[in-house]
């Protein structure tokens, strides 16, 4: 995609995919796509300038760069993004907010790495950013059964103890959340008719619980229903 600014002197820039482009709605721009370019996506998110942790000479010293310049921020917002786009359906309603400002929060890190402003970032907001990070390391490893808090804090150079308390953030532990998280992956297999050769026992263990009795009972805590019961349910409905 080329974007262009329009202003005294146009200026053009090219995104590539996967790329993540910012821009202030304050200039002119056009976007326009090649038409021999294979299909592609395109997320758009707007956040207001009062929402980001930054003093407004920052932005708008930011808002003169090129800020499609890739960060570990970016690359974060992206996947994050992403998972949001493919994964909407497993999550609920009073998740929004806290994801919403997850996006912000990255965000604005990005700006700000961008625009040499890292050291005036709240703390609060590096908590969060780093929390993030953590959950998207969860996330690629929900299928190691060595995937454990320790490992966790390994991958992001922090102590245990300092994970534990960013994870506070949002009320639940971190052995709880990969639990949980692992709980969604298997409760979308189960509903899933492509997955219909793999018995249930068989799905447990590829989101590593330890058996059918254990799996049994964490998924029917977690949504008051069986996963037999679940499975047969959701794909009576399809019928």
């Amino acid at each position: 995609m080329n974007v262009v600014w329009h202003g005294k002197v146009d200026e053009e820039i090219t995104v590539k995919d996967g790329e993540l482009f910012i821009d202030s709605s304050a200039r002119s721009v056009s976007a326009f796509v090649d038409t021999n370019a294979p299909e592609c996506n395109l997320s758009v998110v707007k956040v207001p300038r009062d929402l980001m942790a930054l003093p407004p000479s920052r932005l708008d010293r930011a808002s003169e760069l090129n800020l499609s310049v890739h960060s570990v921020y970016s690359g974060l917002l992206a996947q994050l993004l992403e998972q949001l786009d493919n994964g909407a359906s497993s999550y609920r309603n009073a998740d929004g907010p806290r994801l919403s400002q997850i996006a912000v929060d990255l965000l604005t890190a990005h700006v700000a790495h961008v625009a040499d402003a890292e050291e005036v970032l709240p703390a609060e907001t590096r908590q969060r950013e780093l929390l993030v990070r953590c959950k998207v390391f969860i996330e690629q490893h929900l299928r190691d059964p060595l995937l454990t808090p320790s490992a966790v804090a390994k991958s992001q150079h922090i102590s245990l103890r300092y994970l534990y308390l960013i994870f506070r953030q949002d009320e639940m532990t971190v052995a709880a959340w990969i639990r949980r998280r692992r709980l969604e992956g298997a409760r979308r297999e189960l509903s899933d008719p492509a997955m219909n050769s793999l018995r249930i026992h068989e799905i447990a263990g590829r989101w590593c619980f330890s058996g059918p009795s254990d799996f049994t009972r964490a998924f029917k805590s977690a949504f008051g229903t069986n996963p037999a019961e679940f499975r047969q349910l959701r794909q009576g409905h399809r019928h």
